[in-house]
């Protein structure tokens, strides 16, 4: 009996261990992104469809860092370095391209860093699939570029060499989880051994695969909360930068508040307790998309009626502050309009 309370401890750690290895999504993940041209053949939209793949490494806190591999046969090879994130609730992936390692082309286009904005599902019992949507800048001129879907899952092995980062942790475990055959690599496209040198010269010369994963797509939930309560505008923020910073954090006195925050409908944080030191997240704009709109919601009334915070936006140097304050029938509603080379502006309703 002596060694009970030892033996207990064992299995919680052990159960604790494998729940982080479960959650983590340090490994490889490769499939597509799409561009539509708007100027095809007769004037019609036309889909052209890029292999993608992402070495990735989860660190402390949520943040993600590694390379992507972006390829057509014989037409067009990237490799770059990235940072990024992951929310607390696991749901939703951050992807920002940063530094590019590799290029090779066969035109004279310009080179183009991408932004996915991700959401992490499971498909069955053993397939995990990253999918949303993606901007992209030129990193000359700092311009948009194009726009389009990513899809990705999880796959035990690289196309290309493993990178170091990965192989300096045990992500054997955590790769086992994608769903493969004795003899299958995991492969959307049956690639061959990883390409050597000139990349663009021995990428696989198999068609891209027209649907390399099978998702079906649900229609998106309105957030009950959002129905129950009444949504109180508190600003709107009219605002040139392609990449805002938002910061959350408690206003004044800290008292217990508790909130979520939801971002065009999606939930990115759940029950986050507000404090001196502030919860972020990152928003990107283009184009296509122009607005994003946040929302907070209050879990609790804390320590001092009501619930309240303060948010701060910021876009390129300006820091813009907007306090909040929600309950149980209200919540707070921020709304960030972009566009390109305006001047900024805030219109304050409470």
């Amino acid at each position: 009996m002596a060694n009970t309370p030892k033996i207990i401890l064992y299995l919680l750690t052990s159960l604790f261990c494998k729940h982080l290895t479960a959650q983590s999504i340090t490994g490889v993940w490769r499939g597509y992104f799409t561009v539509t041209n708007a100027s095809g053949q007769n004037n019609k939209a036309e889909v052209t469809q890029y292999n993608y793949e992402i070495q990735v490494l989860e660190k402390v806190g949520g943040q993600l860092s590694g390379v992507t591999y972006s390829y057509k046969t014989k037409e067009y090879f990237g490799k770059t370095n990235f940072v990024g994130s992951i929310s607390a609730n696991r749901k939703n992936v951050i992807i920002s391209e940063s530094a590019m390692l590799a290029v090779e082309k066969k035109d004279k286009t310009d080179d183009c860093v991408m932004i996915c904005t991700l959401q992490y599902s499971k498909v069955g019992t053993n397939e995990e699939v990253l999918k949303g949507t993606f901007t992209s800048k030129n990193v000359k001129t700092n311009s948009s570029c194009f726009s389009g879907e990513v899809v990705l899952k999880r796959v035990a092995k690289s196309v290309f060499p493993l990178e170091q980062f990965l192989k300096r942790v045990p992500v054997a475990d955590n790769l086992k989880r994608a769903s493969q055959k004795a003899n299958d690599t995991g492969s959307l496209v049956n690639s061959p051994s990883a390409p050597k040198k000139k990349y663009l010269l021995e990428l696989p010369e198999q068609a891209l695969a027209k649907q390399p994963i099978s998702i079906q797509d649900e229609p998106r939930k309105t957030p009950i909360e959002l129905l129950q309560r009444e949504n109180i505008v508190l600003a709107s923020v009219l605002q040139p930068e392609q990449e805002v910073t938002v910061f959350i954090y408690d206003n004044g006195i800290v008292d217990n508040d508790i909130v979520s925050v939801l971002v065009d409908s999606v939930k990115v944080y759940s029950g986050v307790q507000l404090s001196e030191k502030a919860f972020t997240f990152t928003l990107h704009f283009s184009e296509k998309i122009t607005q994003h709109q946040i929302v907070t919601i209050a879990e609790n009334l804390g320590d001092i009626l009501p619930n309240t915070g303060l948010l701060v936006i910021k876009a390129g140097k300006r820091m813009i502050e907007v306090p909040i304050m929600s309950d149980f029938k209200k919540n707070a509603k921020i709304i960030i309009n972009y566009k390109a080379a305006c001047k900024i502006a805030v219109e304050r309703y409470n």
